[in-house]
């Protein structure tokens, strides 16, 4: 029995999500070992979530073993971070996936089990929390500014 992941790289700053289906062991133990020892760096990070199609990565030595040729899959997520989350959680569950590998510049890599699109998305936040504010639109507004606008009759 497969255990299918996503194996994803995010890009805060454009928003950019490149993913790629892994179909074999994606379990922690196995594939999240082989991203940590093997494609800890953003370039190399990138490279294994631009493959497109893995069938099974090696955790001794990192080896991709790929037997189909796929473009991977790359979306312009939203500005609304929350949304952004229930993207990638929904590109997951397309895949069928049991685990959802996301690396990001500042965080290196993080993982969630699926337990659904929900659960998996607010996960997601909670482990990517620190790059929230690279989104802007959806980011929580002081009580200050809030009070700042009403004051002044301002809305925007």
């Amino acid at each position: 029995m497969a255990t299918r992941a996503l194996i994803g790289y995010l890009n805060p700053e454009t928003k950019e999500l490149t993913a790629t289906y892994n179909h074999y062991d994606g379990y922690p133990d196995n594939l999240g070992l082989a991203l940590m020892k093997h494609y800890a760096s953003d370039s190399k990070a990138y490279g294994i979530a631009n493959y497109g199609y893995i069938s099974y990565v090696d955790p001794r030595t990192g080896e991709i073993e790929a037997v189909r040729k796929e473009e991977a899959d790359v979306e312009t997520l939203s500005n609304d971070f929350e949304d952004a989350m229930m993207s990638i959680a929904s590109l997951a569950d397309s895949y069928g996936a049991d685990y959802v590998y996301i690396y990001t510049p500042q965080n290196g890599w993080s993982n969630v089990k699926m337990y659904g699109k929900a659960q998996t998305a607010e996960e997601l936040e909670q482990i990517l929390g620190t790059i929230k504010k690279s989104f802007g639109s959806n980011v929580e507004e002081s009580y200050n500014a809030k009070w700042n606008k009403f004051i002044n009759g301002t809305t925007n």
